[in-house]
C-alpha cells in the first residue's frame, strides 16, 4: 500500500494501475484511484473491494466455502479472519475534500503465518485459505479475479452509489440480524446486533440501550 501511494504521488503510476506483492503465502494487491468525489464518498470503495474479493473467492474457490464479510473491512472464511481491505490517500484530506490520489488494497492469507504453521488453531479466529479447503487457490489467479470483479462492482457504485451495493453486502455481512456482536471503534465498544446500513456505508447496531449508528469514516479510523 505505501509503495503504491508513493508511486502514485510521484506520477509514476495512475488511475487503474494495479500493484501486487510478490509474497506467495498471501494474495495482496492495491489499485490506484484518482477520485472526482470527496474523501467521504471515496471510502465507500472499501465495501466495493470487499464484494470483489468475495466474488473472486466464489469464482475460483470451492463452492462450499462460507466466505463472509465482517464490517467494516474484514474478510472471513468459516468464521476465521482470512483477509482485510484498506484504503488510504497519498496526502491527508478532509472528508469533504477531493484527494489527488487514493489507493484501495486487499490482503488474503493463502497460508498461515509461519509462527502458526506448526500449531494451527493456536490463535483463535485466525485462518488461511489453504486451511479451509482452498489448497488449489493461488496468488495470481485470486488477484486477477479480484481485479475483474472490482471493476464490475466499481461500475455499479458509480452508477448507483452505496445503494447499489447494499443488497449484496447485507447478504454477506457476518452477524446481520443474528447473534450478538462486539465492535470496538477507537475505544468505543458497542455490543448488539447489526441491523442495517445508512446511505453512506455506515452501520446501525441494535443494543440494549437502543439503536446506535457508526459512520463508515469513523469505523475506518478516518475522523478528519
Amino acid at each position: 500500500m505505501s509503495f503504491a501511494l508513493a508511486e502514485a504521488a510521484s506520477g509514476r503510476i495512475g488511475a487503474g494501475d494495479l500493484v501486487w506483492s510478490q509474497a506467495t503465502d498471501v494474495a495482496a494487491a492495491a489499485i490506484v484511484l484518482e477520485p472526482d468525489v470527496p474523501w467521504r464518498e471515496v471510502l465507500e470503495i472499501v465495501p466495493v473491494m470487499l464484494l470483489a474479493v468475495g466474488d473472486a473467492l466464489g469464482s475460483i474457490g470451492p463452492p462450499d466455502l462460507p466466505s463472509m464479510i465482517r464490517w467494516p473491512q474484514t474478510l472471513t472464511a468459516n468464521g476465521g479472519v482470512v483477509g482485510r481491505v484498506t484504503i488510504d490517500t497519498s496526502a491527508p484530506a478532509g472528508l469533504d475534500e477531493i484527494p489527488d490520489h487514493a489507493v484501495v488494497g486487499f490482503s488474503v492469507a493463502l497460508e498461515l503465518p509461519e509462527r502458526l504453521r506448526d500449531a494451527p488453531g493456536r490463535e483463535a479466529g485466525v485462518t488461511a485459505l489453504h486451511e479451509e479447503g482452498c489448497g488449489d487457490v493461488e496468488r495470481d489467479p485470486l488477484i486477477g479475479a479480484t481485479a475483474r470483479h472490482f471493476l464490475s462492482w466499481l461500475d455499479e457504485w458509480r452508477h448507483g452509489g452505496f445503494a447499489r451495493l447494499r443488497p449484496a453486502l447485507e447478504g454477506r455481512l457476518l452477524d446481520v440480524g443474528g447473534p450478538q456482536v462486539r465492535i470496538d471503534l477507537a475505544g468505543d465498544t458497542c455490543e448488539g446486533r447489526i441491523v442495517g446500513f445508512d446511505d453512506r456505508g455506515g452501520v446501525r447496531i441494535d443494543t440494549v440501550a437502543g439503536i446506535r449508528e457508526f459512520s463508515l469514516a469513523a469505523a475506518l479510523g478516518v475522523d478528519s
